[in-house]
């Protein structure tokens, strides 16, 4: 994938069919194979417009097909690869960040958030992408992240005691609070206290570091 991640090469790759490779890959049985065919997406993927472009004329289902992937896959490895891949594409396409309002894609990313048996970094690549989407929409009413089951997800993985996603969850309540002010009532009362335990964390965290 490193060559890919050259954006001529990458151009090069979706002109000639390089796609419909990395598709039949993605329905192999090989859950190594499937992940580094997402990988491959992705790295070609990553900023890259004109590839973003190309790819959707080619393949105008593709955001439905990452979807679809998502949904399905087994693994959740290969989950956190899917998630990239299509993050790759969504964070700045407005074609496909349309193309998955419409399959109700942010409600996916919160059922991942909500299921505990999901691995941790899965979790935190689905939370990565809801607060991307919401910070691109800005005030645009993403419903699934807007109602107060959701508030009630952030603030209970605020209490997860994993330092990286209170981080994340604090960075989606921040942007929820200042492009969607109707979700502000969803959080008051409960953030404050969640939020002074989090900084007692980082003071226990800090005494350990540097005793």
């Amino acid at each position: 994938d490193d060559l890919v991640s050259q954006i001529d090469l990458a151009n090069d790759f979706a002109k000639f069919g390089g796609l419909s490779a990395l598709a039949l890959m993605w329905g192999s049985d090989d859950s190594a194979l499937r992940a580094s065919a997402f990988q491959v997406f992705g790295r070609a993927s990553s900023n890259n417009k004109e590839f973003h472009e190309k790819v959707l004329l080619s393949h105008p289902r593709l955001v439905e097909t990452f979807y679809d992937a998502i949904q399905r896959e087994a693994v959740d490895a290969v989950k956190v690869k899917a998630i990239y891949a299509l993050s790759t594409i969504i964070r700045n396409s407005i074609q496909a960040r349309n193309d998955f309002y419409k399959l109700n894609g942010p409600a996916l990313l919160t059922s991942i958030l909500s299921e505990q048996s999901h691995s941790l970094r899965l979790r935190k690549k689905a939370l990565t992408l809801a607060t991307d989407l919401q910070i691109s929409e800005k005030e645009y009413d993403i419903k699934s992240f807007s109602d107060k089951r959701f508030a009630d997800l952030l603030m209970s993985l605020l209490k997860s005691g994993e330092m990286d996603m209170n981080e994340k969850s604090l960075l989606m309540i921040q942007s929820l609070i200042q492009h969607n002010p109707g979700t502000r009532e969803h959080f008051r009362g409960g953030l404050q206290g969640s939020v002074a335990s989090l900084l007692k964390d980082i003071e226990k965290l800090e005494k350990s570091l540097f005793a």
